[in-house]
C-alpha cells in the first residue's frame, strides 16, 4: 500500500533530519577525540575528510594553515603527468640531475649519480617524488612547470582561491615557521584539490590514473593514516615532514570497484614530537577515521 503524499514527505523530512543529527553527532564526537589528542601532544591537528558521493564530512581546524612540506609532491607529479598526457612533455625525456644541487634526502637521484648516471626520465622523476619523496627530483620537476609560482598558479586555478600556495624549493619550503603563510595549505583546500585532480577533471584522466598508482605505491606513509586502516582496503597517500614537528599525510581510500570512497587531508603540527611519534598520531587518526566512516571492508 502506498503512503499518502503528505506522509511520504514527512518521512523523507524525518529521514533527512535524522541524517543531519547523525552527522552532527559524529562531528562533535570526532572533535572531542581530536581535541583530546591535541592536548596529549601539545600541538595542532588539522583535518578534512570527505566521503565521496555522500554528505558526510569530518573536519577539525580545516581552515587553518599548515606547512605542506613534501605533501605537495603528489600534485606536482600530477601536473607533470598532465603535461605528458597532453603531449607538451615527453615521459621519456631525459632530465639532467648533475647540474642542480643535490640536497638532503634524495636517495633515488643520489644513487644514480654515484653510479655515474647523471640523468633520469621525466616519468622516473615523477615516481621518485611520490613513492620515495626524493627532494632533488622534486626541484627538477618544479622547474619543468615554472617553479613554485607555476605550481601555485595551477593549484589556484583549480581551487579558485589562495588557500594553497607554494613559494620556495626544497628544502627551504619545510621551514614551518609559525605564522608564515608561505608553502602552506588548509586541510580543506588540499582535500578539495586532490579530489578534483585524482578523481575529477582537473587533469587528464590517464595522468590522474598514474598519479593514483604512485600514491598507492608510496613507501613513506605505511605508518601514517593507512597504518590505522584495515589492510584489506586500498589506500594511496603522500606524506610530508619537517625537522621541527610538522607531519602531514594526504590520502584516498578506494571502493572494491576502484571508485573513490574517502579523501583525507591531515596535518599534525607538534614541535615536541619526534618522527615515530608524529607518524603514530596519524595512525591513531586513521583508526578514528576507520571507525567513523566504517572502513572495515
Amino acid at each position: 500500500m502506498s503512503l499518502p503524499l503528505w506522509n511520504r514527505r514527512h518521512l523523507l523530512a524525518a529521514g533527512s533530519a535524522s541524517s543531519f543529527v547523525g552527522l552532527m553527532g559524529a562531528q562533535a564526537r570526532f572533535t572531542d577525540r581530536l581535541t583530546a589528542l591535541e592536548a596529549e601532544i601539545s600541538g595542532r591537528i588539522g583535518l578534512y575528510a570527505t566521503a565521496v558521493g555522500s554528505a558526510k564530512v569530518l573536519a577539525h581546524r580545516a581552515d587553518e594553515r599548515f606547512a605542506m612540506c613534501s605533501t605537495f609532491k603528489a600534485l606536482l607529479a600530477g601536473f607533470v603527468l598532465d603535461d605528458v598526457a597532453k603531449g607538451t612533455l615527453s615521459a621519456s625525456q631525459a632530465m639532467r640531475t648533475d647540474n642542480v644541487p643535490l640536497i638532503s634526502y634524495s636517495p633515488v637521484v643520489k644513487a644514480r649519480l654515484e653510479k655515474g648516471v647523471p640523468y633520469m626520465s621525466v616519468l622516473g622523476l615523477c615516481e621518485a617524488v611520490v613513492v620515495i619523496s626524493d627532494n632533488t627530483a622534486a626541484n627538477i620537476l618544479l622547474d619543468v612547470i615554472g617553479g613554485p609560482s607555476g605550481f601555485t598558479r595551477r593549484v589556484q586555478k583549480i581551487l579558485g582561491s589562495d588557500a594553497l600556495r607554494l613559494d620556495r624549493y626544497e628544502p627551504e619550503l619545510n621551514e614551518n615557521k609559525p605564522g608564515d603563510p608561505r608553502d602552506t595549505t588548509t586541510p580543506q583546500a588540499m582535500a578539495s584539490v586532490l579530489q578534483q585532480v585524482l578523481f575529477g577533471e582537473a587533469i587528464n584522466r590517464l595522468a590522474a590514473q598514474q598519479m593514483r598508482a604512485y600514491m598507492i605505491d608510496c613507501a613513506t606513509g605505511l605508518n601514517r593514516l593507512r597504518g590505522g586502516m584495515p589492510s584489506t582496503i586500498v589506500v594511496g597517500d603522500k606524506t610530508g615532514t619537517s625537522l621541527n614537528g610538522l607531519f602531514g599525510d594526504n590520502a584516498f581510500v578506494l571502493n572494491t570497484d576502484g571508485s573513490p570512497r574517502l579523501i583525507v587531508s591531515c596535518y599534525v603540527d607538534a614541535p615536541g614530537l619526534g618522527f615515530p611519534e608524529g607518524s603514530d598520531v596519524h595512525r591513531r587518526v586513521g583508526v578514528l577515521l576507520t571507525e567513523e566512516f566504517g572502513l572495515t571492508t
